[in-house]
């Protein structure tokens, strides 16, 4: 399995008095939305390492890779391209670069794996 595989991502900002905020994108977001979405699902995508992270609730399997110190100014360089009415619209998109100087932990990222296509016996 390969992040390629995945059909969404959560990308989780840890808050100063715990808890986080998720920012959700799905490989769909680049055909509904604008094809920055797709700009950065590739971007997550190709993060390494990632581990297994076992499955979710509906048994798909997931994956974890972290943006560490050495990878942040490049996912905020990302997030600052986002054209300003992709950031408009999204609320948690605009709030992004707030929750990156306000995060001093590594920031998680999570991959939901397709689960592969099961054919009927004949």
């Amino acid at each position: 399995m390969t992040a390629s595989d995945a059909e969404m991502i959560r990308v989780g900002f840890p808050l100063p008095r715990g808890g986080a905020r998720w920012l959700f994108l799905s490989r769909e977001d680049e055909s509904k939305w604008h094809p920055w979405w797709g700009e950065l699902f590739r971007f997550l995508s190709a993060l390494e390492p990632r581990e297994a992270a076992g499955t979710d609730e509906s048994g798909r399997p997931m994956e974890v890779a972290i943006i560490q110190a050495d990878r942040r100014a490049e996912f905020r360089s990302v997030i600052d391209s986002a054209p300003a009415s992709e950031k408009e619209a999204h609320r948690t998109l605009r709030a992004v670069p707030r929750l990156l100087d306000e995060c001093d932990g590594d920031i998680e990222v999570r991959y939901f794996i397709a689960s592969p296509v099961r054919t009927a016996r004949e």
